[in-house]
């Protein structure tokens, strides 16, 4: 895989040139600062600077640290806009750290005498500029980024961002939409930064686009080995952040064990209000022009994920003080093929799923059982009320069942498919 997404994004810099931006050390302060940190930014500057500068292009950041130490970056231009009648804003995403830590030091790595003639001429004059690369020499500085066993994560996940859906692994929306959807309800925006970042060497884990807080940095390079592992052979990687509930920690694995045994793809455990829900993900195709409606069709595979669902489906007594609206563990989350961070999704108790299928709506003119927008008729829970039920604690195991799925955990986190667990701490625990 690694020789695939290096040459694709080798490819993509020589059709959209790479960029680089510089910042004065107060414009990455303020920016690092601000509510969304560096992880998505708008920054607004002369039209000239910005001129070749093309959206959705790659760029590297090159910015400091309060301590005047230089860092850099690599990020998207998610948009370009012109604001007023001299400044062009543009808004950066995909945020991630790179090594090494100036351009002086990448001038050090580049092995073709163009290459570095050309990159000594750019970088001289820099400051706090923005300079388009040439396509060779964008891609030259990718591929010997690429040669740093540390950028493999931040390179991965550029790649990802850019890449078309039939390039991406088969698992990358799931695995993207369960993060995103485990730190809503944890009570976090999607693209937050961790303050704690493991990702398995060469890992194919949607986590590789998180980013890591400024003042977590020191911490996480201390701990990059070679080829470090993380947890054991199935765990991809782990993010750890930080809120005013506590903390969260999520994992990306791929699973073996936990395909037969539980068959689903979330797994979001709430220490701190002793709940528990697992998330099963449905893709809904597009029905067409005539009928425009997005349509599942269940089969066999279904079937056999809801019997290993049903095996943990028992509800014991809550404990006194202990209110749930509903106590089921399991639901069901259908999305539209392609569309997982475009919302759009249905989401129901395992429990009502049954119900639904019983129903003369999803019965299909051939007979057939068919879930889909117009036959359930509102009757699903929308994403964001999904969320937020979870986070509070309404939804979701009792606390003994919690106890039981939370000593599974470990046994389970480890085919050819991933899993996502998100597990939420309260604060004492940070």
């Amino acid at each position: 895989m690694t020789a695939d997404w290096v040459d694709g994004l080798g490819r993509y810099v020589e059709k959209k040139p790479l960029a680089i931006l510089g910042f004065t050390q107060g414009e990455w302060l303020a920016l690092t600062s601000s509510r969304r940190g560096r992880s998505e930014f708008t920054f607004a500057r002369e039209h000239v600077e910005f001129e070749l500068l093309k959206p959705q292009s790659l760029c590297l950041l090159m910015g400091a640290s309060e301590d005047g130490e230089s860092r850099l970056y690599i990020g998207q231009v998610h948009s370009k806009k012109a604001i007023t009648t001299i400044q062009t804003r543009i808004k950066i995403t995909n945020h991630a750290r790179l090594w090494p830590n100036s351009l002086r030091e990448i001038e050090g790595l580049l092995t073709k005498t163009i290459h570095i003639a050309k990159f000594k001429g750019i970088i001289a004059d820099l400051g706090a500029g923005c300079r388009t690369l040439t396509p060779k020499l964008g891609r030259h500085i990718i591929e010997v980024l690429a040669n740093i066993d540390r950028n493999a994560s931040p390179l991965n996940g550029a790649y990802l961002s850019i890449a078309p859906p039939d390039n991406r692994p088969p698992n990358y929306g799931f695995q993207k939409n369960a993060i995103s959807t485990a730190l809503k309800i944890f009570g976090l925006p999607a693209n937050s930064e961790a303050y704690k970042l493991d990702i398995a060497n060469q890992s194919e884990s949607a986590l590789s686009r998180v980013s890591i807080l400024e003042d977590a940095v020191i911490e996480h390079e201390a701990r990059f080995v070679d080829g470090y592992d993380l947890i054991g052979s199935d765990v991809t990687g782990r993010a750890v952040f930080l809120g005013n509930d506590g903390k969260l920690e999520v994992y990306t694995a791929n699973r073996r064990e936990l395909e037969h045994c539980l068959g689903v793809d979330l797994i979001y455990l709430n220490i701190t209000k002793k709940n528990i829900v697992m998330l099963q993900y449905k893709m809904l195709e597009y029905s067409g022009k005539d009928d425009d409606d997005w349509i599942y069709r269940p089969d066999a595979q279904l079937d056999k994920e809801i019997r290993r669902m049903k095996v943990f489906s028992q509800t014991n007594t809550p404990l006194p003080q202990e209110y749930r609206i509903n106590p089921a563990v399991f639901f069901l989350k259908f999305v539209k093929r392609d569309a997982y961070s475009q919302g759009g999704s249905m989401i129901t108790p395992l429990d009502h799923y049954e119900q639904i299928v019983q129903s003369p709506e999803c019965k299909g003119p051939r007979g057939g059982i068919r879930i889909s927008y117009k036959s359930l008729s509102g009757r699903y829970l929308r994403p964001g009320a999904f969320m937020d039920l979870v986070g509070s604690g309404y939804i979701g195991a009792y606390a003994e069942t919690t106890a039981g799925f939370k000593a599974l955990i470990d046994a389970v986190l480890v085919d050819n498919q991933a899993v996502v667990a998100a597990i939420q701490h309260p604060v004492e625990d940070r």
